[in-house]
């Protein structure tokens, strides 16, 4: 019963901690940010019976699309939260159609072929509430399938290096500040 339940949440939860090292790792991202959108997503579409494999899937897909994109940071952010919103409520419509248009047109792109319709059409579909999280899960998927391998490629010059720089940072701030809080917590309470 209760028992069998918390250990299966702590697999899920230590197999999420994994899956956001590896994707922080492969994306350049700091080991928190990559956690916190993985939970945020698994918030999201946990519910709608998505599995760890999809959340994974929808993960990865996304980010390799905001590299090859290039997307900074700030818009990166507003995609992603576009994005889980869409999942989330299980259709690509509205705000969140025309954010995931201008950030990422390539996911657009993969929906109008796992859907067999003209990208032209897609607004439509999207006004209709057509376009749902199972077709984005695909388009993803493919996404994920095909893009993996410009990665590295995506990565060189200004923007990789400023990915990394990043990320080290957010690391070190999140380490520092851990390590640091019982040193700082006595000076407080003063």
């Amino acid at each position: 019963g209760i028992r069998d339940s918390v250990a299966s949440r702590g697999l899920r939860d230590e197999y999420k901690r994994q899956l956001a090292a590896d994707a922080a790792k492969k994306f350049n991202l700091s080991q928190s940010e990559s956690l916190n959108a993985l939970t945020d997503l698994g918030n999201r579409i946990g519910p709608t019976g998505a599995s760890l494999k999809d959340i994974s899937t929808v993960y990865d897909g996304f980010n390799i699309l905001l590299v090859l994109n290039k997307v900074n940071s700030q818009q990166a952010a507003s995609a992603t939260l576009q994005l889980n919103q869409a999942l989330g409520s299980g259709r690509l419509a509205g705000e969140e159609f025309n954010a995931i248009s201008e950030a990422t047109p390539q996911l657009l792109d993969a929906v109008a072929v796992v859907m067999g319709k003209n990208r032209s059409e897609l607004k439509k579909l999207a006004a209709d509430g057509q376009i749902s999280s199972a077709v984005l899960i695909k388009a993803l998927k493919k996404i994920k399938e095909e893009g993996a391998k410009d990665l590295e490629t995506a990565f060189g010059g200004a923007f990789g290096a400023t990915r990394k720089f990043d990320a080290a940072i957010a690391d070190f701030s999140a380490t520092v500040g851990t390590e640091l809080l019982p040193v700082f917590t006595p000076l407080i309470n003063k």
